[in-house]
């Protein structure tokens, strides 16, 4: 589950209270040079994983995105068996 969030240490330590974690900070990167949509971007991001049993939770933190659409759920993924079916 993808969650975009203002700032990911807080939340992680928000969601260390709920024993949610250990958290890890996959990476924070910098695009810039880079199209979305045919324009050019330019912006950073940073990513930390916490895992919730099976459950995945990828908290990110890209701040144009937030400036536009604020917090909440970025995405989802499941894992199956035979993705042709």
């Amino acid at each position: 589950m993808g969650l975009v969030v203002k700032d990911v240490g807080k939340k992680i330590e928000c969601l260390s209270y709920l024993d949610i974690g250990p958290s890890e900070l996959v990476t924070e990167k910098h695009f810039s040079k880079k199209k979305i949509k045919g324009k050019p971007v330019d912006y950073r991001l940073k990513i930390r994983l916490a895992q919730v049993k099976p459950v995945q939770i990828e908290l990110l933190q890209p701040k144009e995105f937030l400036e536009n659409r604020g917090e909440g759920i970025c995405h989802l993924g499941f894992f199956v068996k035979n993705i042709d079916k």
